[in-house]
């Protein structure tokens, strides 16, 4: 299926020469040269990737951001602007779910690969979670984040999805056959595994003692349920993007 990309921007040299760039590799290019244009849009059609200007005629780009995050979220949103920012500016960015910052004048090899990164590039994420309705929901989340989830309702039926390639384990604590600790330190004997990402997705609360010892056997996150829909995406794509 054809991805497609919403470019909003005012400057018609700008939006021609991203859409022919951009449809040289396949993608289909929807211009908006306005906020409202560019709302309008997302109602229409499914967008896998919003391009954003930060200055527009009607409202600034993290306007518009805040009002697909309210309506349309998670819709992957990238900036592309002319005005720079420093790297604390660009982790604070991601840090709100902004998938990269791309300023103008750009290399236009660059830009492409940019924008297939943020488009092709696949994150597969195991969750290990016996309740079927938890297991479904952050198989939704993660799925329209852009993430391929595969799923398992016991510890041995995680540990067995191993052999596939995957970028995080995310686990429960309390499973019918082991506990979530049982099969982190299972995940840790293997030497493939050494560097495997795993945080725990649970209902059982932990003090920041606990989550302390968590990180030191490299535990990257504890998500406590319920949790709050924008607020685990969040937290999952600060792990996938951390080094």
């Amino acid at each position: 299926m054809t991805k497609k990309i919403l470019h909003v921007e005012d400057d018609e040299d700008i939006c021609n020469l991203v859409k022919l760039l951009l449809e040289e590799q396949g993608y289909k290019v929807i211009t908006a040269f306005n906020g409202k244009e560019a709302l309008d849009k997302l109602k229409e059609d499914r967008i896998d990737l919003v391009l954003l200007d930060v200055i527009l005629p009607d409202m600034s780009g993290w306007d518009i951001y805040q009002k697909i995050r309210e309506t349309f979220h998670p819709v992957k949103v990238a900036f592309l602007s002319v005005m720079p920012i420093s790297d604390n500016e660009l982790t604070n960015l991601k840090d709100e779910g902004i998938f990269d910052y791309i300023t103008k004048p750009f290399d236009n090899e660059d830009l492409v690969r940019r924008v297939r990164n943020i488009i092709e590039i696949e994150r597969n994420i195991l969750h290990i979670e016996d309740d079927e309705d938890t297991r479904n929901l952050v198989r939704m989340l993660l799925e329209t984040r852009g993430y391929r989830v595969l799923m398992a309702s016991s510890g041995k039926a995680g540990l067995s999805k191993l052999k596939e390639d995957i970028d995080l384990v995310l686990l429960d604590v309390m499973l019918p056959d082991m506990s979530g600790w049982t099969i982190l330190q299972r995940i840790r004997k293997n030497p493939g595994n050494k560097n495997l990402k795993v945080a725990f997705l649970s209902i059982i609360p932990i003090s920041d003692e606990q989550l302390m010892e968590f990180r030191k056997e490299g535990v990257k996150d504890y998500i406590t349920k319920p949790f709050d829909n924008t607020d685990m995406i969040k937290r999952i794509d600060n792990i996938i993007g951390s080094e």
